[in-house]
């Protein structure tokens, strides 16, 4: 019989403290001195957690599956990261994983056009017939489009929030080597992290299956929609579902650590269009906060607001290779910060100033709105 961290006599045989449901002996027992995984093998890991192959059209259709599991693009590769690829390539401000060990932390990157935006959560078939509509004809904001746009982020999000919820874990592991209180730190982290993921992932499920039904009718009426015509060329594409906890004065609308309440998920994209592009807000129409998130943004919206957006809530998002480029110090630096925002903190304070700046940078209104 021995003390573990807690100072509990634990038998050798008995459960670790951890509640990993290993035997001590097997789990946290003279972890301290064991030796940590190497960030190689790390990486490989969580790669192969989030490695999920499988249809996501509605049950009912699954029956109909043929062919293999794609690459599916969220954003359709012909018409909307057509815009905005250079040499195949775009270019993401949100950096490679691996190197955020290294010395050129948060910078951004270039993405072959074929990896861009991609999830494996369709069928050869089920990902030309669903989504047919939005990879031939160009986008004008009407309520079909609006909600196809929608339907294949939710899968994506879906698929990423699966991934998240397997590389819990793989977290559990990271404490090998580290002090008593460094291992408490990760497993509590990783404990809390997965009950919280676990959650939104339950809800994300519960949205699909309002997405299937209005998919099997064809009928969008469930949902409610306003889409922003812009006449400027596009700096950005970018489609993507979130909850945000704050909207865009930076005031605290929702908290995701409430467990007794259900977050709001608001879907959004910016989509080229022929001399212009649309900026596009999908959302349940009971999810009254994100009703008022969308009438914040129509307020201010400027194509900078957009843009912010999309910075600020959105990870899918690209842009042209030699746009960055050209791009001033100083927008490179609200760039970044705003790609960065929240993530560490849930610090949203900058964001008023940020999308100010933007704004002023790229002023022009909406030419057109078209809501339902």
């Amino acid at each position: 019989m021995v003390r573990d961290i807690h100072g509990v006599k634990r038998g050798r045989n008995e459960p670790c403290w951890c509640g990993s449901g290993l035997k001590y002996k097997r789990c946290h027992f003279d972890r301290a001195n064991q030796p940590p995984s190497p960030t190689s093998e790390v990486f490989k890991k969580f790669r192969k957690s989030s490695d999920l192959r499988s249809c996501s059209c509605p049950p009912s259709w699954k029956h109909e599956c043929s062919g293999e599991i794609v690459r599916a693009h969220s954003l359709s590769k012909r018409q909307a990261l057509g815009a905005v690829t250079e040499n195949g390539h775009v270019f993401s401000p949100i950096p490679d994983p691996q190197r955020l060990f290294h010395y050129d932390d948060f910078k951004g990157r270039l993405i072959g056009v074929n990896k861009a935006s991609t999830f494996t959560g369709f069928c050869g078939k089920h990902d030309q017939a669903i989504f047919r509509e939005l990879d031939t004809e160009e986008f004008d904001g009407k309520a079909s489009q609006t909600f196809l746009v929608a339907y294949r982020t939710l899968c994506r999000e879906l698929f990423a929030k699966q991934g998240h919820v397997n590389s819990f874990g793989l977290i559990r592991e990271l404490d090998k080597g580290r002090s008593v209180a460094d291992q408490i730190f990760v497993q509590q982290t990783s404990l809390y992290g997965s009950v919280g993921a676990r959650a939104a992932l339950a809800e994300l499920n519960v949205l699909k299956d309002q997405f299937d039904d209005s998919l099997l009718n064809t009928s969008y009426t469930r949902f409610s929609f306003k889409n922003f015509y812009f006449k400027d060329g596009p700096n950005f594409v970018s489609a993507g579902g979130f909850n945000p906890t704050h909207n865009l004065n930076g005031c605290l609308i929702q908290d995701l650590s409430r467990m007794d309440q259900t977050s709001e998920n608001l879907f959004f994209s910016i989509l080229p269009a022929k001399l212009g592009f649309w900026v596009s807000f999908l959302w349940p129409t009971e999810y009254g906060l994100m009703k008022t998130f969308v009438d914040d943004f129509e307020r201010i919206a400027t194509v900078g607001t957009a843009y912010g957006v999309a910075l600020g809530f959105v990870e899918n998002t690209f842009l042209k290779p030699s746009t960055w480029t050209r791009f001033t110090l100083e927008e490179k630096s609200v760039i970044t910060r705003l790609t960065f925002m929240g993530v560490a903190n849930d610090d949203y304070s900058g964001l008023p100033n940020a999308l100010a700046f933007l704004a002023n940078q790229y002023p022009g209104k909406p030419a057109k709105i078209v809501s339902a």
